[in-house]
């Protein structure tokens, strides 16, 4: 079985002799080791594992370890129950008086190695200079800094990665981890400081200008059509005249269309022009009004070694 971090860890949690320890500690401790051993036996694992918790903090030895670690195993504990299964068979080696040594050693080292393809690993990439006051946690346990490149065990399904420092951006990621599997996941924590204020967005005319010098082009369609109209009713109009100037009655209407025609086609004329004139001004204007918000200078401030540095761009 390959050595793991948590192995050196945990056997600080163990030690086979207590200093401070009394008679009555002591026989506390064996009263409790008793409760605990009958309420696994009646199936309450939980009940089992507080008095095995408390036992441990009188006094650990191998042979309580193996049974945390089988408790939190049957709890579903499965990242303290392999913690706890890899200190025990350190423990033990490390104990030759322990009673049942080579049976205690074996079965935890069996505890751990059918726990180990049930558990996920999360391995951090971390920025290359991280903060000195930078906190990680992985599923809500602080990572101690010391130990941030070791991939992190963890139960699989929905993992949560957090990351925060004074002075930058907070860090959260759920990641979704397998049994068996090392999943990577790159923590950032850029500089509240170092983002530049981005640069106001380009900003054209548009397609109003285009629109009303359109319309304004359609009146200048619609100002030639009646021109043409008008002038067919003026034809009308002198084909009801002979030479001498007299004229049939119907050419009174004719004349009447032929003058409202006429004053139709000054309208379509005048609103034409003032519309293409209009739309041309509108596009000017923006024009004018976009280039000076894209000369307005961008500001961006830099944390240096000696304090803070300050640049910028103008655009012209």
């Amino acid at each position: 079985m390959r050595s793991h971090p948590l192995l050196a860890l945990s056997l600080v949690l163990i030690p086979t002799i207590a200093s401070a320890q009394t008679g009555a500690d002591l026989a506390a401790r064996q009263e409790l080791v008793a409760q605990a051993d009958q309420a696994r036996t009646a199936g309450d694992h939980a009940h089992a594992l507080d008095l095995a918790l408390r036992a441990g903090r009188i006094r650990m030895t191998p042979s309580l370890g193996l049974m945390i670690a089988q408790e939190q195993r049957a709890l579903g504990q499965l990242v303290d129950a392999y913690a706890s299964a890899l200190a025990c068979a350190r423990a033990a080696q490390a104990d030759a008086s322990a009673a049942n040594r080579a049976s205690i050693i074996e079965t935890c080292t069996s505890v751990a190695s059918a726990l180990e393809p049930s558990l996920g690993r999360v391995r951090l990439r971390l920025p290359v200079a991280l903060p000195p006051n930078a906190r990680v946690r992985i599923a809500n346990a602080d990572v101690p800094a010391d130990l941030r490149d070791v991939p992190r065990v963890v139960t699989p399904g929905e993992v949560l990665v957090e990351a925060s420092a004074a002075g930058r951006t907070p860090f959260r990621r759920a990641l979704r981890v397998s049994p068996g599997a090392v999943t990577d996941v790159s923590v950032e924590l850029p500089s509240l400081l170092a983002s530049p204020t981005p640069p106001p967005a380009r900003s054209g005319p548009g397609t109003g200008p285009w629109v009303v010098a359109g319309v304004g082009a359609a009146g200048f369609v619609t100002a030639g059509v009646l021109y043409a109209l008008a002038g067919a009713a003026r034809d009308d109009r002198d084909a009801q005249c002979n030479a001498m100037g007299y004229c049939l009655p119907p050419s009174q209407d004719r004349d009447a269309s032929y003058r409202d025609l006429l004053v139709g086609t000054n309208v379509a004329l005048a609103a034409g022009g003032a519309l293409v004139a209009g739309g041309a001004l509108w596009y000017v204007i923006a024009r004018v009004r976009g280039s000076r918000r894209e000369a307005a200078p961008t500001a961006a401030v830099t944390p240096t070694a000696g304090g803070l540095a300050v640049g910028g761009t103008l655009r012209f």
